[in-house]
């Protein structure tokens, strides 16, 4: 296995911290009244919010693991999961200029890893 870029390192272990505190704070925040009070107003229904916060904490933990590890699938499965989310995003987010910061951050972090250095780390799966 040739040797794991910097950004390959920092992004995998931020993804994967990421979807632990997620994973934490999706349930500490559901048994908070007032949380659940604001995700009453969503169009989406409550239960239906919380599995998505779920799978999503869940998978991202599972993009950070897999390109840690060198899978192609881990980028294929983030790509993938940061198109699922901006759709969901754009259907029920009221302010579209919300949504804006996120998908820099997700642009950036493809960026980097289809980079030269990323994209010859990942081939020699």
């Amino acid at each position: 296995m040739s040797k794991r870029p910097w950004s390959v390192k920092i992004i995998s272990w931020f993804l994967m911290i990421a979807g632990v505190m997620t994973l934490i704070s999706v349930f500490i925040s559901t048994n908070n009244p007032e949380v659940m009070e604001i995700m009453k107003k969503s169009m989406i229904p409550v239960h239906v919010q919380i599995i998505f916060s779920y799978v999503g904490s869940v998978i991202t933990f599972i993009c950070g693991l897999q390109i840690h590890r060198g899978k192609i699938a881990g980028r294929h499965l983030y790509i993938g999961w940061t198109i699922v989310s901006l759709i969901i995003s754009l259907i029920v987010t009221p302010d579209k200029k919300m949504i804006v910061p996120g998908l820099i951050f997700s642009a950036t972090i493809i960026f980097f890893l289809f980079s030269a250095k990323a994209t010859e780390f990942f081939r020699v799966e």
